[in-house]
């Protein structure tokens, strides 16, 4: 069986095992502070404070309930006894933001006895993914890009026509191979340039891109009042590459796109015609 204390920091390993208390005579404590350290330790303690106060909290219910009675650990800090505990500390002097903290830590210890983790990672409301630039959007935060400098622009082009993003777009370059326009990564990462965006350049350069690059399309796109986000551009990138007229699958295998980005994305589709939808059903 591991031992809990192996995991913990020098620090809080050193507290624990020269844990004393007051609260309980001399034996009280020789029967509970052992287990208690090692129940401690097992929740695992985050720091020297947190280790102190789950100590605090649990013997000062320790020494209100074993003052009639002897008992093990495992017999005194039960749900009974904790309800029992909280009952008449509500009845009493203790105020309701002390008693909560106490309750608090005495269930973490609880948990533990359980089998489980000592904290309960509460999951925060995820937020919605931000939606793609529109057509409008991408002709002018391109145009701002390389109105910037050849660089700038191809830092535009790489995010919402490739999906390359800073860092990893530091060092890629522009280019045409087989007559379509790719984004050169400086790792030598090909990736096609979505058509809908290639199409808005002019010309390409071949110089690569670097962190001012980034800076300056940034700072243009806020001159020409849009705001160039690297969320927003690369789900406009999926958006795009799933407009083609390419297999689904092919295009997950071509750019990385998986299953959850592809829900995510798939919301902010254009509806397919009527006719389109019934010529393919004809075949």
């Amino acid at each position: 069986m591991n031992n809990p204390f192996d995991a913990l920091p020098d620090e809080v390993k050193t507290y624990l095992d020269g844990y004393q208390t007051r609260l309980l005579n001399p034996t009280q404590a020789e029967v509970v502070l052992p287990a208690l350290r090692r129940l401690v330790a097992a929740v695992p303690p985050t720091s020297r404070q947190d280790a102190k106060v789950l100590m605090s909290s649990a013997c000062r219910f320790l020494a209100d309930v074993s003052r009639d009675r002897d008992g093990d650990l495992g017999g005194l800090l039960t749900d009974v006894e904790v309800a029992r505990w909280s009952h008449v500390q509500k009845a009493g002097t203790m105020s309701d933001g002390t008693l909560a903290n106490h309750l608090g830590r005495l269930q973490r210890l609880l948990r533990v006895r359980r089998g489980l983790p000592g904290r309960i990672a509460i999951r925060g409301e995820s937020r919605p993914p931000e939606p793609p630039y529109s057509p409008d959007e991408i002709a002018a935060l391109v145009a701002a890009g390389f109105g910037a400098g050849d660089g700038a622009g191809a830092a535009v082009v790489a995010l919402l026509g490739a999906g390359v993003a800073i860092p990893d777009s530091v060092g890629s370059r522009l280019g045409v191979e087989d007559g379509r326009l790719r984004c050169v990564t400086a790792d030598g990462t090909l990736r096609t340039v979505v058509a809908a965006v290639a199409a808005l350049i002019s010309s390409q350069s071949a110089s690569s891109t670097t962190p001012d690059d980034w800076q300056l399309a940034r700072q243009a796109a806020d001159e020409a009042g849009l705001t160039l986000s690297v969320n927003r551009g690369r789900q406009t990138w999926r958006v795009l590459c799933l407009c083609e007229d390419r297999p689904v699958a092919d295009i997950m295998r071509a750019t990385g796109i998986g299953a959850k980005a592809l829900d995510a994305a798939r919301r902010h589709l254009p509806a397919v015609p009527a006719s389109t939808v019934d010529a393919l059903l004809r075949g």
